[in-house]
C-alpha cells in the first residue's frame, strides 16, 4: 500500500504534515465498511454502487482535475468528463491525487481561472 500511495496518493517525499495528519486519522472502520480492507479490494457497500447515469442532473459549471500518477486516471476522469457536457478537465503533469498539494500554485492559478470564468459567464 505505502509503495502504491507513494506513486498514486502523494508523490512528495516526505509527505507534508497536512497529508499526515489526515491518513492517522482517517477512520479505518467506515473506508473498510464502504471500500474494503485496502485499495486493492473493493467488498464494501460502494463496490454496489453506480451514479454515473445521474451525472446529467448537474446543472452547475464542473472542472475535473487529476494528476497524470492519480490513482483516478486522467482517461478514468476524462470518461466521467464526457458525461458533463460543457465540464473542463486538467490533468497536472508529474502529480498524483493529491495534485492540489503536490502542485498548490498551478492548481490555485486553474482554480481561480475557472471561477473567474464562470463569474463571467463563459
Amino acid at each position: 500500500m505505502t509503495e502504491y500511495y507513494k506513486i498514486h496518493v502523494c508523490r512528495m517525499d516526505p509527505w507534508p504534515d497536512c497529508m499526515n495528519r489526515s491518513m492517522e486519522n482517517v477512520s479505518h472502520e467506515v473506508y473498510g465498511y464502504m471500500w474494503g480492507p485496502s485499495e486493492f479490494t473493493m467488498t464494501g457497500t460502494l463496490g454496489t454502487i453506480d451514479l454515473t447515469d445521474r451525472l446529467r442532473e448537474i446543472h452547475v459549471p464542473v472542472l475535473f482535475t487529476c494528476g497524470r500518477y492519480d490513482e483516478s486516471s486522467p482517461s478514468t476522469t476524462a470518461y466521467y468528463r464526457k458525461m458533463l457536457p460543457g465540464s473542463g478537465m486538467v490533468i497536472f503533469e508529474d502529480a498524483s491525487h493529491d495534485h492540489h498539494l503536490e502542485k498548490t500554485e498551478e492548481y490555485l492559478q486553474v482554480v481561480r481561472e475557472f471561477l473567474r470564468e464562470v463569474e463571467e459567464g463563459k
